[in-house]
């Protein structure tokens, strides 16, 4: 056993009375004392895997009997009362509940039908698993599902056909009903999850059309995606990073980025001016780890204008990183940011460059004496010493990442301005190739528009 943290220390001492008086509840002879005690060791196991050294402190060495009360409940119990036993045996994984599941897999009774499918689950012979498709069909959702991941679970491939009929079923139904009927997302996860649990990569096709052509089912066929082969459904989902829906945006971004799937930049950086938060959170992080030097003027105005601190500070550290030889006054200008976490970040940033102007010094030693919070003081004393620094730049520093050189006419140069103009609003519309232009033909037309325009911002 692991030796246990004061996190843990802190659990066992919150949760040693509620337990005890759980196990209490649960050995009383009445319904309602016994319901309150299942729904607090419900609880326990929701917080507390059980095999985690919280619960082996508090509850393993009564677990046998505490299990041999639960089978009793289930068996003998009001029906409310066994159902709440039967699942609460699911949770702590009591594979003792064989003969107590057959009891009621040929009842009426759904919430008792529920925690039988689920006891028999964890008990029953493979080869007896084929009782629980006749549920696979169930008018009832909730038995469907709780059939679906339970034979999912045990790697019943048999249930294959089946799960794949549900699906069309279902997606079926979700189209017809859409904009009146809210979808079930556990349904959803549970259905899918099974389906690449028989298949693997075999699910991708299907995975990719359905992330393409059902709107509410999308963001769970991109999750489904990750746990399988992100690099290998990257091309054909990243051009929904496009899509106005925040949490698909989301789950197509930790997709490409696990996949490094770089093609998509053009249309992670057009994702900084996003509406939603999140989504501006994880396209920054995105372009930072991938340390996208294309993106840094719009992290620079992010860095001024963004209404979130956190990315703010965020953006700092990005300007750090990706601009470091060009990036002092945007830094500076936070220096007098009201948020202290964002002139934290600032002093921070100004404290990693080599070199540092006279009134950026100046403004920092400004801070290190009059900024309300002690943490910037402390920071802005030692970030200002400007013979810790090393104030030569060298010139490699300052052609890493440059783009290409490329001679513009001399003809085209009175009229760059407006060439600029152009090529910069042709190269923030790419966007909206996405679906209909390859990506790698739209970030191939991206680099060729960035070579462009840095050429012409030469002549300004």
């Amino acid at each position: 056993m692991s030796e246990i943290t004061a996190k843990q220390i802190e659990h066992i001492a919150a949760w040693q009375g509620r337990v005890n008086a759980a196990l209490d509840q649960i050995a009383s002879i009445y319904p309602r004392d016994q319901s309150t005690g299942i729904d607090t060791m419900v609880d326990f196991c929701r917080r507390f895997k059980f095999d985690s050294l919280v619960s082996i402190t508090l509850f393993e060495d009564r677990r046998e009997l505490f299990e041999d009360r639960l089978i009793e409940l289930a068996e003998r119990g009001n029906k409310f009362v066994a159902s709440a036993a039967m699942r609460l045996l699911v949770k702590i994984g009591s594979s003792r509940g064989y003969e107590t599941s057959k009891l009621y897999l040929d009842c009426d009774n759904p919430h008792l039908l529920e925690g039988a499918i689920g006891l028999f689950g964890l008990s029953a012979k493979n080869e007896e698993l084929t009782q629980l498709e006749k549920f696979l069909q169930h008018p009832n959702p909730r038995l469907r599902e709780a059939s679906v991941k339970v034979l999912s679970q045990r790697g019943h491939k048999g249930a294959l056909p089946v799960f794949l009929e549900m699906l069309d079923d279902l997606r079926c139904h979700v189209r017809e009903n859409f904009g009146r009927e809210n979808i079930r997302g556990s349904q959803v996860r549970t259905l899918l999850g099974a389906i690449v649990g028989a298949q693997g990569e075999e699910a991708i096709p299907l995975l990719v059309e359905i992330a393409t052509k059902d709107v509410s089912m999308r963001t769970y066929a991109i999750d489904s995606l990750l746990d399988i082969n992100p690099l290998s459904a990257a091309p054909a989902v990243a051009h929904l990073l496009a899509d106005r829906s925040a949490s698909l945006v989301n789950a197509v971004l930790r997709l490409v980025v696990k996949a490094d799937y770089r093609l998509a930049l053009p249309l992670i950086r057009s994702l900084l001016g996003n509406s939603d938060g999140t989504v501006r959170f994880h396209a920054l992080h995105a372009l930072i780890d991938w340390n996208d030097t294309e993106s840094a003027k719009a992290i620079s105005l992010m860095a001024k204008q963004e209404a979130a601190p956190v990315l703010r500070c965020l953006a700092v550290d990005g300007l750090v990183k990706l601009k470091p030889a060009g990036c002092e006054n945007d830094i500076a200008l936070l220096l007098g940011d009201l948020n202290v976490q964002v002139r934290v970040a600032a002093v921070k940033g100004l404290a990693s460059l080599r070199e540092l102007s006279s009134d950026t010094r100046l403004a920092l030693e400004h801070l290190a004496i009059h900024d309300e919070s002690e943490q910037v003081r402390s920071l802005a004393l030692p970030a200002c010493d400007h013979e810790s620094r090393v104030t030569q730049i060298t010139k490699s520093d300052l052609l890493d990442d440059a783009p290409p050189v490329l001679l513009i006419p001399p003809q085209l140069v009175q009229s760059s301005t407006d060439m600029l103009a152009y090529l910069r609003d042709w190269r923030e519309s790419l966007p909206q190739l996405a679906g209909t232009c390859p990506i790698q033909q739209m970030n191939d037309l991206d680099k060729s528009l960035g070579i462009l325009i840095h050429a012409l911002e030469a002549f300004e």
